[in-house]
């Protein structure tokens, strides 16, 4: 629903929604690959994405935390 939402009131981040993250696996070894939310706030500075880029950005190294653990 957030994507949604954000999509039909800022058209112009679609291009980088919904968020992708790449899993390479081979042998024992697995890659995560993403954008990194963070380099949005240079691209986007409307105030109001600010707070969502930031928690996307979290988000996203929690997900590579927890894959590192396993």
């Amino acid at each position: 629903d957030e994507i949604d939402t954000l999509t039909e009131s800022y058209p112009e981040l679609l291009p980088y929604l919904p968020l992708k993250i790449v899993v390479y696996t081979e042998a024992n070894e697995t890659l995560l690959v993403t954008a990194d939310p963070a380099t949005f706030y240079d691209l986007f500075s409307d105030p109001y994405l600010l707070p969502i880029f930031r928690r996307w950005h979290d988000d996203i190294v929690n997900i590579m935390q927890a894959v590192q653990n396993q």
